[in-house]
Protein backbone atom coordinates (compact mmCIF):
# COMPACT_ATOMS: atom_id res chain seq x y z
CA UNK A 1 0.00 0.00 0.00
CA UNK A 2 1.23 3.45 -0.56
CA UNK A 3 3.46 5.12 1.37
CA UNK A 4 1.65 8.41 2.85
CA UNK A 5 4.72 10.92 3.18
CA UNK A 6 4.73 10.14 -0.49
CA UNK A 7 1.31 10.36 -1.70
CA UNK A 8 1.30 13.54 0.88
CA UNK A 9 4.26 15.07 -1.13
CA UNK A 10 2.54 14.13 -4.85
CA UNK A 11 -0.44 15.83 -3.83
CA UNK A 12 1.60 19.06 -2.52
CA UNK A 13 3.38 19.53 -6.05
CA UNK A 14 6.70 17.61 -4.93
CA UNK A 15 8.41 16.72 -8.58
CA UNK A 16 10.76 14.11 -7.38
CA UNK A 17 8.96 10.93 -6.76
CA UNK A 18 11.51 8.32 -7.81
CA UNK A 19 11.34 5.00 -6.06
CA UNK A 20 8.20 6.02 -4.31
CA UNK A 21 5.52 3.88 -3.33
CA UNK A 22 2.41 5.29 -4.38
CA UNK A 23 0.86 2.02 -5.13
CA UNK A 24 -3.52 2.00 -4.72
CA UNK A 25 -3.37 6.02 -4.24
CA UNK A 26 -5.98 8.03 -5.32
CA UNK A 27 -3.83 10.71 -7.29
CA UNK A 28 -6.44 11.96 -9.80
CA UNK A 29 -6.45 14.85 -11.33
CA UNK A 30 -2.80 15.98 -9.81
CA UNK A 31 -0.27 17.80 -12.16
CA UNK A 32 2.89 15.67 -12.32
CA UNK A 33 4.07 17.30 -15.47
CA UNK A 34 8.08 16.81 -15.66
CA UNK A 35 7.89 14.91 -12.68
CA UNK A 36 10.74 12.10 -12.11
CA UNK A 37 8.79 8.69 -11.74
CA UNK A 38 11.61 6.62 -12.10
CA UNK A 39 11.11 3.44 -9.61
CA UNK A 40 8.32 4.67 -8.38
CA UNK A 41 5.91 1.90 -8.21
CA UNK A 42 2.30 2.92 -9.08
CA UNK A 43 0.66 -0.33 -9.49
CA UNK A 44 -3.13 0.18 -8.75
CA UNK A 45 -3.45 3.61 -8.31
CA UNK A 46 -6.12 5.90 -10.00
CA UNK A 47 -4.19 8.14 -12.33
CA UNK A 48 -7.04 9.43 -13.97
CA UNK A 49 -7.27 12.74 -15.25
CA UNK A 50 -3.38 13.12 -13.85
CA UNK A 51 -1.16 15.16 -16.07
CA UNK A 52 2.09 13.16 -16.73
CA UNK A 53 3.59 15.32 -19.72
CA UNK A 54 7.47 15.39 -19.89
CA UNK A 55 7.27 13.10 -16.56
CA UNK A 56 9.90 10.53 -16.48
CA UNK A 57 9.17 6.80 -16.23
CA UNK A 58 11.73 3.43 -15.85
CA UNK A 59 11.24 -0.31 -16.03
CA UNK A 60 9.79 -1.44 -12.57
CA UNK A 61 11.98 -3.26 -10.29
CA UNK A 62 9.18 -5.40 -8.74
CA UNK A 63 8.62 -7.53 -11.70
CA UNK A 64 4.85 -5.76 -12.56
CA UNK A 65 4.13 -4.19 -15.78
CA UNK A 66 4.91 -0.78 -16.11
CA UNK A 67 2.50 -0.08 -19.19
CA UNK A 68 -0.76 -1.57 -20.52
CA UNK A 69 -0.11 -4.28 -23.26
Amino acid sequence: MADNVAVNKAKSGEKNLGGADLSGADLRWLDLSGANLEKANLYGADLSGVNIKGASFTASTSGRPTSPG
